[in-house]
């Protein structure tokens, strides 16, 4: 619950709302579409119901980041990114598996389709997203995942010092990393790109085991994220951020985003089991101790990497730590990991990845790490 009083969140809500309007009634007098983009995220879903998501908006151009880039370049793009304004109640058409459907932007410029996919044995299609009106950017493509019957489990990851190097308890560096930096030149964490493929794929030759990234993050840094995963060889999976608006119960973080996203997920999918993966840095333990309470035997393992590992019997670690027995009250396992490799290791011992997975899960660790 935010600790904002009520009366501010609301004038802060009724002032954010009254600019949007007007803002989006002055854009739409000018008549000047050129900088309207429709940016589709991954869909997902199952054999019975799929979700195409994306969102409708005016920003100015962010180029493809290279590695020569400057800092004021990464810091310019990062700006970028922010200065948007939704573009509300626009007719969107996607096409997917052979069929077109229609659907409309809300307030915020999002869409959120929810359908009954065509039969197919594909896991990812690739669905094309067309705004409908005359605008410069009007058309994109983006895969949509529907888990296959023989997944065996899913796994629910955290992005911010679990697969991406933020260093979210020490500002400066996280400063650093957020403002002057690009999809080339972030760093993951080590290891984490082999360990995901191997979670991913599983011990079956062919098996396929959905990824999902919950993140407080805000979708304003989507096409980042989706860049630095492919450069980085970690696993595709649909992102599961937040909107960095002001809503009348929404003041800062929404700080119900992560545990809504993962009871979605479960819902979801209620015959698999989840694996949970997060880190000391934040309150992923917290958040994911409410998912173990209200998912008994559902959550074999959770997976949290110590953010600090040579500071042990930090405040961070003891906060773990102190689940760790309730945890297992409900038939769950909480380990406090010092980096990837271990978590491979207690993998394997599950049964979750075959032996022969960790030599290339250590040799990309000490990769990662020089």
């Amino acid at each position: 619950m935010s600790s904002v009083p009520g009366w501010i969140r609301r004038a802060a809500y009724k002032l954010d709302n009254t600019f949007d309007r007007i803002t989006d009634q002055l854009h739409r007098l000018s008549g000047d579409n050129s900088r309207i983009h429709i940016t589709p995220y991954m869909g997902y879903g199952t054999r019975e119901k799929v979700h195409l998501r994306g969102r409708a908006f005016r920003r100015y151009n962010v180029p493809f980041a290279t590695e020569t880039d400057s800092r004021w370049m990464n810091l310019r793009n990062l700006v970028r990114r922010f200065v948007t304004h939704e573009f509300s109640y626009a007719p969107v058409r996607i096409d997917f598996a052979g069929e077109s459907y229609e659907t409309m932007t809300n307030d915020d410029g999002y869409f959120n389709l929810i359908i009954e996919p065509p039969e197919t044995s594909d896991t990812f299609i690739e669905a094309t997203y067309t705004l409908q009106v005359a605008a410069a950017d009007n058309r994109h493509t983006a895969p949509v995942l529907i888990v296959p019957d023989k997944a065996r489990f899913a796994v629910i990851s955290d992005i911010d010092d679990t697969v991406l190097q933020t260093d979210v308890i020490k500002l400066w560096r996280m400063i650093r990393n957020t403002l002057f930096h690009n999809a080339l030149t972030r760093m993951p964490l080590p290891g984490v790109a082999a360990f995901y493929r191997a979670l991913q794929r599983g011990t079956a030759e062919d098996g396929f085991n959905p990824v999902y990234y919950v993140s407080n993050g805000v979708w304003n840094m989507q096409d980042l994220l989706t860049h630095f995963f492919q450069i980085r060889g970690i696993p595709r999976g649909p992102l599961f951020l937040r909107d960095a608006g002001i809503t009348e119960d929404i003041f800062g973080v929404d700080e119900e985003h992560k545990i809504n996203s993962i009871r979605h997920l479960m819902a979801l999918h209620p015959h698999l089991p989840f694996i949970l993966i997060g880190d000391s840095g934040e309150k992923d333990a917290m958040i994911y101790a409410e998912a173990v309470r209200e998912f008994p035997g559902r959550i074999p393992v959770v997976y949290i990497r110590d953010v600090d590992p040579e500071g042990q019997g930090s405040k961070r670690d003891f906060r773990v730590l102190a689940l760790v027995d309730e945890f297992k009250q409900y038939g769950t396992d909480l380990l406090l990991i010092s980096d990837t490799v271990v978590a491979a290791e207690d993998a394997i011992a599950r049964g979750y990845l075959p032996p022969e997975a960790l030599p290339g899960i250590i040799k990309d660790t000490q990769r990662d790490m020089s």
